[in-house]
């Protein structure tokens, strides 16, 4: 990086940030610096996963607050959870608004996806073979979405429920992407 790329680079992560950049970490500026130069779709997912992988989730604020969600994802034998039943039997993960990869392997149980509302509705999921096995704009799926508030870390938020309409196989494991 040349000397005006870094002038600039500060520049803008000041203006991003305000005049403190006290709390934020040199990669969490930089990756913020590179997601604002991207505009190809493909290298901004590919960015905000790194991001995610250096547990940089959310979007700062303008307090400097870092918000990060709970996904639920796994499968379970019971249909209840759908009505938001304890979803702590899932597998979770914290995450942000971006798509995520997620193992999946069960046999007849149903296979639950579950994301705060706030992060809006998935807009597709797609098997380990890049099949799409849900579709927001579809009217019909393998999935059922039902709303349910669920505790989290004693907050009560409301998460859309992903569950497939009948107990299902997945063998061997396959990495299901979640593409909002």
């Amino acid at each position: 990086m040349g000397y005006q790329e870094v002038f600039e680079s500060n520049a803008l992560l000041r203006k991003i940030y305000g005049t403190s950049l006290t709390g934020y970490s040199t990669e969490m500026m930089m990756l913020d610096y590179v997601l604002g130069k991207l505009v190809d779709t493909e290298d901004m997912n590919k960015a905000k996963l790194l991001r995610a992988k250096f547990n940089l989730v959310g979007e700062p604020d303008t307090s400097g607050t870092v918000t990060t969600y709970t996904v639920y994802y796994g499968m379970s034998a019971d249909d209840s959870l759908s009505n938001g039943g304890d979803l702590s039997s899932l597998n979770s993960v914290i995450n942000s608004a971006i798509n995520a990869e997620v193992p999946i392997i069960g046999t007849s149980e149903y296979i639950y996806f579950a994301t705060p509302v706030s992060l809006g509705s998935i807009l597709k999921l797609q098997d380990g073979n890049d099949f799409t096995v849900y579709n927001r704009n579809a009217t019909s799926g393998p999935f059922q979405l039902t709303q349910a508030t669920v505790v989290v870390g004693g907050v009560s938020i409301l998460y859309n429920i992903y569950r497939t309409h009948i107990p299902t196989q997945v063998q061997p494991q396959q990495n299901y992407d979640i593409i909002f």
